[in-house]
């Protein structure tokens, strides 16, 4: 049962540390991951099925039977210091993709950045050519009004 309960967890893990698509609520899983801890779900509910069904037949509690029977990833179960290990493991996993996502988040703010100060240069160019052009006609128009006034 904690196995299962286990399991679930990495599901959960898997997609809360999945990258975020841009402006939607959804996430991108990596397609073997999701797959191969959907078979280790399969073979852990029917090896957990199957216990439980031998123990009902032979009258033993199922708790014993459980820490009785082998794991049924037909592994070792793990030490302490290998869950602490993982542990590590699967936190530097996660603090390098956030560290990948804030990057791609701050380069593309940069860019967006950088347009938006080459827009403001063109912007504050159009303008000051602007004002040229207002005080050219300015110009003209006084040079008319002081042509025809003399």
């Amino acid at each position: 049962m904690s196995e299962l309960l286990g399991l679930l967890d990495t599901l959960e893990s898997l997609v809360l540390d999945s990258q975020k698509v841009p402006f939607t609520d959804k996430v991108m899983i990596k397609e073997d991951e999701a797959l191969q801890l959907i078979d280790k779900l399969r073979l852990c509910m029917s090896s957990q099925g199957n216990i439980a069904r031998s123990t009902i037949d032979r009258g033993k509690p199922i708790d014993e039977e459980v820490r009785n029977s082998a794991n049924p990833m037909g592994s070792r179960v793990e030490t302490e210091s290998e869950v602490i290990l993982n542990a590590k493991v699967k936190g530097k996993k996660i603090r390098d993709g956030a560290n990948d996502y804030a990057d791609y988040v701050l380069a593309n703010l940069e860019l967006m950045i950088t347009k938006l100060q080459k827009n403001l240069i063109r912007l504050e160019q159009n303008i000051e050519s602007g004002r040229e052009a207002l005080d050219t006609s300015k110009q003209e128009l006084v040079t008319q009004v002081e042509a025809r006034q003399e």
